[in-house]
C-alpha cells in the first residue's frame, strides 16, 4: 500500500503534511484508511501509519500459503498494485489458485470491483463452486 499510494517520501520524512500537498490517492489513504486502523489524526500520524503498513507484508511467506487463493485485481488500481499482486500470486504454490484482472470494459476497474459488484460475486462464487467441488 505504501508503494501503491506513493507515500514512501511522505512517511520517510516523518513530518506532518497538509492535505493539499497530497495526491487524490494519498488523500484517500489518509482520510479513509488511517482512521480504520486507529490513526485518527490524519497527516500528523503519517510516519506511524507508514511503520504499521510496512509491517503488514506477506512477502517471503508465499510457500506457507497452501490453501486455494483467489486474487481479484482491477486495472484502475494501477501498475504498481498489479505488479505487486501478480508477483506475490505467481509465487504461491497451490495450482487451484486463480488470478483475475477486471477492467473498465467490464465496469469493474475500481478497487474491489466497486463499479460491478455483480461481476465480483460471479467470479468469487464460481471459483468457490469449483474449489468446493474438489
Amino acid at each position: 500500500m505504501v508503494a501503491t499510494m506513493e507515500m514512501d517520501e511522505l512517511i520517510t520524512a516523518g513530518v506532518p503534511v497538509r492535505a493539499d500537498q497530497l495526491t487524490q490517492k494519498q488523500r484517500y489513504s489518509v482520510e479513509e484508511g488511517m482512521p480504520r486502523f486507529g490513526f485518527p489524526n490524519g497527516t500528523s500520524d503519517i510516519a506511524a501509519w507508514g511503520d504499521m503498513l510496512k509491517k503488514m507484508n506477506l512477502a517471503g511467506l508465499e510457500d506457507k500459503i497452501t490453501c486455494p487463493l483467489l486474487n481479484l485485481s482491477s486495472t484502475g488500481e494501477g501498475k504498481v498494485m498489479y505488479d505487486n499482486a501478480r508477483a506475490f500470486f505467481d509465487a504461491l504454490p497451490n495450482p487451484l489458485n486463480r488470478f483475475v484482472l477486471t477492467t473498465e470494459d467490464q465496469g469493474a476497474e475500481m478497487h474491489c470491483q466497486r463499479g460491478n459488484s455483480g461481476l465480483l460475486h460471479q467470479i468469487a462464487f464460481d471459483w468457490l463452486d469449483e474449489i468446493l467441488a474438489t
